[in-house]
């Protein structure tokens, strides 16, 4: 199984991580972090495109199941990607939202406040709740929280290296300890 997730501030430091877990525990030697190139604006869908299609351009070591974090949007794309590609791989998307209560008559009336994870599947109109198979769904939390963290922990080692970056590492001939002296 793999997992996908984007991360990001307003499109700045865009990164995105792979995971993989076998047998239901990590496999950190297949883990994988893309630095987007192609997306300068904050396009989370066009981010996930772009990791997507470096990652199945090779076409080997195909997953059994493809997770993205995210819901619809995410899940479109990654089908996208892989139909392109002429990849059948199963795929799903899990996407954290606010549960929302509706009326007797179907009206919105409020929000919970609590968050539930919902599945969303290939040519299925709404969300599903595992909320009733609790091993499934902590397994595909783990996965997900895996990948949030781990593209997370990219992003901080980019930006903070991009915010030490000084305009005399441009200049040619100039090496640390001059830069540091100035």
């Amino acid at each position: 199984m793999e997992c996908y997730d984007i991360s990001n501030i307003s499109g700045k430091h865009a990164v995105g991580s792979m995971v993989v877990f076998q047998n239901g525990e990590p496999d950190k030697s297949s883990y994988r972090r893309f630095r987007i190139k192609t997306v300068s604006e904050s396009d989370d869908y066009a981010m996930m495109f772009e990791v997507l299609s470096r990652r199945f351009a090779r076409g080997e070591n195909l997953p059994d199941l493809v997770v993205v974090d995210g819901g619809k949007g995410q899940l479109n794309v990654a089908l996208s990607v892989l139909r392109d590609l002429k990849i059948k791989i199963d795929v799903i998307g899990l996407a954290k939202e606010e549960r929302v209560i509706f009326s007797s008559k179907g009206v919105r009336r409020k929000k919970t406040g609590k968050s539930e994870d919902r599945i969303y599947l290939p040519r299925r109109k709404d969300a599903i709740y595992l909320s009733a198979w609790p091993p499934a769904l902590r397994m595909l939390q783990q996965v997900r929280d895996e990948a949030h963290r781990f593209a997370l922990g990219y992003y901080h080692q980019i930006k903070q290296k991009n915010d030490l970056h000084s305009i005399l590492d441009d200049v040619p001939d100039i090496g640390e300890a001059r830069r540091i002296y100035c």
